[in-house]
């Protein structure tokens, strides 16, 4: 029998074909378990689908069916323990005080070991109590 640990649960919300690929790619690599939706509506429905939430959402700013920040919105609401990356190509796509902030920010372009580092320190950070 095996004690390994269970696999880190990640959704990636990106409406690009080609990123939704890469991103499946690296960190499937990487022994993740990995969900792709290619829009926020798809997102929300695989985040209601899953009771005990993805440990990491790695969604786009600008997505079909609300974007980025409406998907963080839901996410927190949701499964507040859930850890959330935004990518957006400016600083400006990122100004919505509207909604909670996301753990982090992915400015494109980005290296796919900046993107291992991030997920690997936001999904092993300790929860507070």
């Amino acid at each position: 029998m095996s004690n390994a640990a269970p696999k880190i649960k990640i959704l990636v919300a990106e409406d690009n074909e080609d990123f939704r690929r890469l991103l499946t790619i690296v960190l499937e690599a990487k022994g993740y378990s990995v969900r792709v939706v290619d829009d926020t509506i798809e997102a929300k429905q695989a985040i209601s689908q899953q009771p005990s939430g993805f440990d990491l959402v790695i969604s786009d700013v600008g997505m079909p069916g609300g974007g980025g920040f409406s998907l963080l919105q839901f996410v927190k609401e949701q499964h507040q323990s859930s850890k959330f990356i935004l990518r957006a190509w400016r600083g400006r796509d990122l100004q919505n005080s509207a909604v909670p902030h996301p753990d982090d920010f992915l400015m494109k372009p980005f290296r796919s070991a900046d993107l291992l580092k991030m997920g690997e320190r936001l999904c092993h950070e300790k929860q507070p109590n």
